[in-house]
């Protein structure tokens, strides 16, 4: 028995069973290791973290409740104090050894083969592996002596593939310390509200000491502490523990949550955590300024607004108050929900005609009690005011924001493809134009404030749509430079959506206080001492109310209502969103030197009419009396139908006529927006399967009547 025991002692005894045991068939090698980059991507985050363009905080939100994380840290962000603590405390051979310390293991060995539990002898790349695999995890707060095996197996083979940095990288994310805190950065900002590059010695030498036993009370901590220290440095002191306990005691980020913005429900960006566009100086005085006149309108019904700014040229969104609130509600992104656009869609109807060359700003309109009968039945549109001003130039009309005007200028349109300008816009989820009818003019289609904002900046710049960012690309290391704010430009997408030419005379007629004076006189809410394009717009029953504009620099747009759908009382774009609009462009302006509207080569002035007009198109006088078709319709296919092919007819021979109430050579049918004869009489029309459209159009391309079938 003597003889055995000493055998079992012996260290070539230990070195044959291990290597036997390795070799076993039940310790079979990783099949793939990550590398780093897939590692760092699988970190989870249990908060969102934003910060704006100078690395100032802006928001957490939690998202995530079994632990909490708020990013990652790189190895160079970390003071060489902390590494050397780290090591000297957890792994003395951990830039040596190939992830196994073979003496400490064989040492822990000797207490198993005594009938003890494997105990220690973890190295820094064993603890990684531990906590990154789900069946290295142990079972009633040990390991099995399995697990420990292929603990030891498995940090062989990631130190054969990964380096030493990245290895001590990826530990310092994952380490747990106390209570829920995850990550070095996380713990830093938990227990001491500094970044892990600010990190002293002794707080260094502190969080150390928790990673051997995270929930140790705080006396053993410093106790631990002092140790660490006492064993690094000759003559230490630890009577400065005593200062830095404190700190330790709460266990939470309060230190680090900042709950004042109300950067919205992020929806597609909720992945996202990091620097943003956002001036945090410019995003607290709209948001001061935003209660300060909301409030009051309380009486009124008033009770959220929002406020987004766009700077034209990058596209960088420089403030997103998303919800100023007095409700339940104030959790909810004002800008991204959708809303009836009111006659914020005006410009878009007039700068379309200015597109296709029918109206020009000098050119006359009537204003005056008109009736429009489309498939839906008669519409009377009126104006907010239900008077009626007469013959009004374009410029005057849209200026002054008149309603039967607009709607007539939308007339002259062709409707599906007006809409399909919207969408060029951006304007998304827009229903097919028959669905609209002349209203659409008025703004009937629901548009975010997003979209509103960023098309409007389309027209600040000359006609350019070009898509807006947020949150800026991730970067692999993160810092506050300059050159690291910078759009991205491979990321943007630019589309013409008007002539440059167009864009300016919309410009030029919504800066125009002359034109603006017939609805909201001289001096208003919408004007500035400075050149700013402006326009409001309110919904059905004072539902929403609209004000977005446009300095050369500069894009706002605010929302004020109620995210419930109630109705205001009696508030205006003047009243309402307009003064909010005009301060928001008013602090912009204190720091960004004056710039006027560029004129395009191509657009000229003519003194005489007092105008200005696109080069080589005509100057149309006469006022356009609103076109009133006969009431024609669509008799056949009724509309939404389904029709069925016969197989046992072949194909070409069956037809589906169309047919009219009353036809005329001056109206054309149109099949899925290809012209096909004149509607003089019933067309045959081949079926196919697919879902179909036919539309009557009179000779200037307005659609008269439109009914959709399907053919299966």
């Amino acid at each position: 028995m003597l003889l055995l025991a000493m055998i079992l002692r012996s260290n070539l005894f230990r070195i044959i069973f291990l290597v036997g045991l390795f070799q076993s068939p039940a310790l079979k090698a990783v099949e793939t290791i990550p590398d780093y980059e897939q590692v760092k991507a699988e970190y989870s985050l249990s908060d969102q973290i934003f910060y704006d363009r100078s690395g100032i905080l802006l928001q957490s939100q939690r998202v995530n409740f079994q632990f909490r994380s708020i990013g990652w840290v790189e190895k160079e962000e970390v003071p060489d104090h902390f590494i050397r603590a780290l090591v000297h405390s957890e792994d003395k051979e951990f830039w040596e050894h190939s992830g196994v310390n073979s003496l400490s293991f064989l040492s822990s060995l000797a207490q198993w083969f005594r009938g003890g539990k494997v105990r220690g002898a973890s190295t820094i790349t064993m603890q990684w592996v531990g906590m990154y695999y789900s069946d290295l995890k142990p079972r009633k707060g040990t390991r099995s002596f399995s697990q420990k095996l292929k603990q030891i197996q498995r940090a062989a083979e990631w130190e054969e593939q990964w380096t030493k940095d990245q290895l001590l990288t990826a530990y310092l994310n994952w380490l747990p310390f106390r209570g829920e805190i995850r990550g070095l950065k996380t713990a830093s900002f938990a227990f001491l509200s500094k970044s892990t590059k600010s990190l002293t010695p002794n707080e260094s030498y502190l969080l150390v000491a928790m990673i051997r036993s995270p929930n140790a009370d705080l006396e053993q901590l410093e106790k631990r502490a002092c140790k660490i220290k006492n064993e690094l440095e000759k003559d230490s002191d630890c009577s400065e523990f005593k200062n830095i306990i404190p700190f330790f005691q709460k266990a939470e980020l309060t230190n680090y949550t900042l709950n004042s913005f109300n950067l919205g429900n992020r929806g597609h960006w909720e992945s996202i955590s990091g620097f943003t566009t956002i001036s945090h100086p410019l995003q607290s005085k709209i948001l001061e300024l935003i209660q300060n006149h909301i409030k009051p309108l309380a009486s009124k019904n008033v009770h959220e607004a929002a406020v987004l700014v766009i700077e034209n040229q990058t596209g960088e969104i420089l403030a997103y108050v998303s919800n100023v609130s007095w409700s339940l509600s104030k959790e909810m992104d004002l800008i991204q929900i959708k809303r009836q656009a009111g006659s914020t869609l005006k410009p878009f109807v007039y700068a379309e005609t200015f597109e296709t060359k029918k109206l020009t700003p000098a050119s006359l309109l009537e204003d005056s009690k008109a009736e429009l009968q489309d498939f839906q039945g008669t519409y009377r549109p009126s104006n907010y005011d239900h008077s009626f001003r007469g013959v009004v130039t374009v410029r005057q009309a849209l200026g002054s924001s008149l309603n039967i005007p607009a709607v007539k200028s939308a007339q002259m349109l062709d409707q599906t493809g007006f809409v399909e300008k919207l969408r060029k816009l951006d304007f998304s989820d827009l229903k097919p134009a028959y669905y609209y009818g002349p209203s659409l003019a008025l703004g009937t289609a629901d548009v975010s404030l997003l979209e509103l904002t960023n098309a409007y900046r389309a027209l600040a710049n000359g006609g350019v749509l070009s898509n807006t960012v947020l949150f800026l690309p991730s970067l692999p290391n993160q810092s506050i430079e300059k050159e690291k704010l910078l759009l991205d430009k491979n990321l943007r997408k630019e589309t013409r959506v008007f002539r440059e030419e167009v864009a300016y005379l919309i410009t030029s007629i919504l800066s125009d206080r002359e034109a603006r004076s017939l609805s909201f006189g001289w001096e208003s809410s919408l004007s500035t001492s400075f050149p700013t394009a402006v326009k409001t717009g309110t919904s059905q029953d004072m539902r929403d109310n609209w004000c977005v504009g446009y300095s050369p620099t500069y894009t706002v747009g605010v929302w004020v209502g109620n995210a419930n759908g109630e109705p205001m009382h009696d508030v205006t774009g003047i009243t309402g969103a307009g003064p909010i609009w005009r301060e928001t462009m008013e602090i912009l302006q204190e720091k960004t030197p004056r710039k006027l509207w560029q004129i395009p080569k191509n657009v000229t002035f003519d003194s005489a009419k007092n105008e200005f007009f696109e080069t080589g198109v005509e100057i149309p006088t006469e006022a356009p009396s609103l076109v009133k078709p006969k009431f024609v319709k669509i008799t056949a296919p009724i509309a939404n139908s389904i029709f069925g092919l016969d197989p046992d007819i072949p194909q070409g021979r069956q037809k589906l006529f169309l047919k009219l109430n009353s036809y005329d050579k001056s109206l054309w049918w149109f099949w899925n927006g290809t012209r096909l004869n004149e509607a003089a009489g019933p067309y045959p029309l081949d079926l196919v399967p697919g879902e179909h459209q036919i539309q009557v159009r009179d000779k200037d391309g307005r659609v008269v009547d439109q009914i959709r079938f399907e053919v299966r």
